[in-house]
């Protein structure tokens, strides 16, 4: 149950500095802040998760932060799903759904290695490390996560949510997280905050972009099915922005000079922003 709640507000590289630890409560962000998750199945299929606390609202007399969540399933309509809280003082946070019960999904700062937790996809984790991570311009504690009846591992970090999972052809990763459209981690499409209504006119179109090779090792083509101008930009998921492009219907870059790994690409177009998957550099 707690997975599916904290998913409600947080559902990849980390910058962590070496096993150090941080005893400082760090609470979530007051408003304003969105996430943008990137999941796939057994199957290969990539999925994108998007949450969104705007605003507030009233609830059984009590002031919530609202949630939106969107994905591919919603075409990207912002579906209204409850609000969030928090008790900073008693270091807590809490979500209330549709149905308008409250729960409390709070996650200790002060466990240690060893600890069981249960927020990522397996029913129970422990915690076989214990680090910290630079979120803006302050560290918030990061848990390791082994499952105890898979190889599934993950993190967790306080005061932003799941990192990420990683299990036997599946995984899903926090591409990047933003806080008053001030990027805070990773760098990604649809991380920095802008209107719902304008956010509801860009249109995902997981069709319309072919890349090939993939991987590769030195050029890049891009095929679109539209014979419009587009802008393609390809993005290095710990340094931001790597290579961008301006083309009609067939381009071909050179990444012979990236260094090898995962990197994300963006299509945008006058319909809006255009994602699909990685591209791997050999």
């Amino acid at each position: 149950m707690k997975k599916a709640l904290l998913l409600i507000f947080a559902t990849g590289a980390l910058t962590i500095s070496a096993k150090a630890q941080t005893t400082v409560y760090q609470p979530w962000p007051n408003d304003s802040a969105a996430w943008f998750y990137e999941s796939i199945d057994s199957y290969g299929t990539y999925r994108y998760y998007y949450t969104e606390w705007l605003g507030d609202t009233l609830i059984n007399s009590v002031t919530y932060k609202k949630v939106f969540v969107r994905n591919d399933n919603t075409s990207w309509k912002p579906q209204y799903a409850g609000g969030v809280r928090q008790d900073i003082p008693n270091e807590k946070i809490y979500t209330i759904g549709l149905s308008g019960l409250e729960h409390d999904v709070s996650v200790s700062q002060h466990l240690s290695v060893g600890d069981t937790m249960n927020v990522i996809a397996c029913p129970t984790q422990v915690i076989t490390s214990i680090d910290s991570v630079l979120i803006g311009s302050k560290f918030h504690k990061s848990y390791n996560l082994s499952c105890t009846d898979s190889t599934a591992t993950g993190a967790y970090i306080v005061g932003v949510g799941e990192a990420g999972w990683n299990a036997f052809e599946a995984a899903e990763h926090l591409l990047c997280f933003s806080v008053a459209n001030v990027n805070q981690y990773g760098m990604a499409p649809y991380c920095q905050l802008v209107p719902l209504d304008v956010k509801d006119r860009l249109v995902f179109y997981p069709h319309q972009i072919d890349i090939y090779p993939n991987p590769v090792s030195d050029k890049l083509t891009i095929h679109t099915k539209e014979n419009e101008p587009a802008e393609f930009i390809l993005y290095d998921l710990i340094s931001g922005r790597m290579l961008q492009t301006e083309f009609t219907k067939t381009a071909t870059i050179d990444v012979s000079q990236l260094s090898g790994g995962l990197y994300i690409y963006e299509l945008r177009t006058k319909e809006g922003i255009v994602t699909k998957g990685k591209v791997v550099k050999e």
